[in-house]
């Protein structure tokens, strides 16, 4: 599902669009909210960038249990559906448990889930200075040969931003992303470029222009956190890069008739 942002009284939030029912739409309508003022998410925005290795072979691995586990084809399809969204799942509910222990102290019933909010706690230190499941708007220009950014352009290689984005954890010193991951998958000790570009992102979107950017692998399957990357500021700097090329390729692949 695609995530919006807009601001309404100066407050960044997610958009959304309801259904003839009054229900949230699982699909956003691009042109509706362009013309709402509402603006695409860092994640959404960072996916040209296409699929890594490891979500690939994490992808392949479950094909290969579903076919193993079944008869025919059609049962193997139902049955890698069913484990994508199992495993998609298990990561939503352990972000869930780590946002509710950092904003009330309570801790989840689930063993792994609750490991996961007290080991993931531990590595960001004292919680009641900061935010978690924060969103944030922001619109301007970033500079795509240095990563500088801006509020005005000021040369052709200036690329337009405008993205919103919502927050594992943010302070005033501290910026962090959970990512839940498992060995089969993309494996413990590796971190990619656009989580850095999202990183990045975050931290100018917030504003916070000297804050550390962690991404901080939790073992979905344990709740153990088996890597924290902090990125250096070159690292973060070429991840502004990195995003304002997935801007700028967006914007060049929506002019090109298909």
């Amino acid at each position: 599902m695609a995530h919006w942002y807009i601001e309404k009284n100066g407050i960044a939030q997610r958009y959304e669009q309801l259904t003839k029912k009054g229900e949230p739409s699982k699909r956003i309508n691009r042109g509706k909210a362009l013309k709402d003022g509402a603006v695409p998410g860092t994640t959404d925005t960072l996916k040209v960038l296409g699929s890594s290795d490891g979500l690939l072979h994490w992808v392949g691995a479950l094909g290969i249990q579903a076919g193993l586990e079944s008869h025919d084809e059609d049962q193997a399809k139902e049955l890698l559906k069913e484990l994508r969204e199992k495993a998609a799942n298990r990561g939503t509910e352990i972000h869930n448990a780590i946002e509710q222990y950092i904003k009330t102290g309570d801790l989840s019933d689930d063993p792994v889930e609750r490991k996961a909010s007290i080991n993931a706690v531990a590595c960001i230190g004292d919680v009641l200075h900061g935010w978690s499941e924060h969103c944030f708007v922001w619109r301007g220009y970033i500079n795509i040969l240095t990563g500088e950014h801006s509020t005005e352009k000021k040369g052709k290689e200036w690329i337009r931003v405008a993205v919103g984005g919502t927050s594992d954890y943010v302070s005033d010193s501290l910026i962090a992303d959970w990512k839940t991951v498992e060995d089969k998958g993309r494996g413990f000790r590796q971190s990619y470029a656009k989580e850095a570009a999202q990183c990045a992102m975050y931290r100018l979107g917030f504003g916070r222009h000297d804050a550390v950017c962690k991404n901080i692998y939790i073992d979905r399957a344990t709740g153990d956190v088996v890597r924290v990357k902090e990125w250096t500021e070159t690292e973060l700097r070429n991840g502004l890069r990195l995003f304002a090329m997935a801007v700028l390729y967006s914007t060049l692949e929506e002019r090109i008739e298909k």
